[in-house]
């Protein structure tokens, strides 16, 4: 947790001077980029694992759904629905029919999870006002693993999901969640036409979503054998 936000306090200052300095475009190249990243590495802890996703499908997929949204509305939903079916026609004339379904679902699971909801990032910041939500969403994430780290070590008693990931204890929630929403009442004066207590549970309401994410994270990691996701970054 503390090479977390360690490289929190890095990358979050990076991001947001994309974000409010660079063009939609050089912000949507950024996340296309730590997508196909991200879908390197997942490939290659699948193919260790003995799994066989379509490598480079995969990673078309996942670009093609980050861009997709910023050439149009229809363009995800074709995206994704054609990324489904070429991918099991591609397995289909391979030279090797073992595994297909096993392959076949690795390679969309692991396009879905980071192209779709990566793609999310540009769409945010394509809306009114989309610079903030962009800032709020940064902060109340990095709000949520700082409270949640420094609350849970010094008050943490009760585990959360033992099983799935043992350090994480009810009172570190608690702390993130008050800490995200601390974030959320003191970014209102970026949200004009919202209320200090709207922000404040916006706040909270990602802090619990993130929460979530993290916790399904760790179950898939655990399933894995794994003890960092990723090699590139803490």
């Amino acid at each position: 947790m503390t090479k977390r936000l360690l490289t929190a306090m890095v990358g979050i200052p990076l991001i947001l001077l994309i974000v409010w300095v660079g063009e939609p475009w050089v912000f949507t190249l950024f996340v296309t980029t730590v997508a196909i990243l991200g879908s390197l590495e997942l490939t290659n802890i699948f193919y260790a694992r003995g799994l066989q996703p379509q490598r480079w499908l995969m990673l078309l997929w996942v670009a093609a759904l980050v861009v997709g949204p910023q050439l149009g509305e229809q363009i995800p939903l074709f995206v994704m629905t054609a990324g489904i079916y070429f991918s099991l026609i591609v397995l289909l004339f391979s030279s090797s029919h073992n595994d297909i379904f096993t392959r076949w679902g690795t390679t969309c699971g692991g396009a879905l999870y980071l192209g779709w909801t990566l793609s999310h990032a540009p769409m945010l910041l394509s809306l009114d006002q989309g610079r903030e939500w962009v800032g709020l969403w940064i902060f109340a994430t990095f709000a949520t693993d700082t409270g949640a780290f420094v609350v849970g070590k010094v008050l943490g008693t009760h585990p959360m999901a033992p099983t799935i990931s043992p350090k994480k204890t009810w009172e570190g929630v608690f702390g993130g969640v008050l800490m995200a929403g601390v974030a959320g009442y003191v970014a209102q004066p970026l949200f004009p036409t919202l209320t200090a207590v709207e922000t404040a549970l916006l706040g909270a309401v990602l802090a619990i979503i993130g929460t979530m994410g993290d916790l399904m994270l760790s179950a898939l990691k655990r399933d894995l054998g794994l003890k960092d996701w990723s090699a590139m970054l803490p």
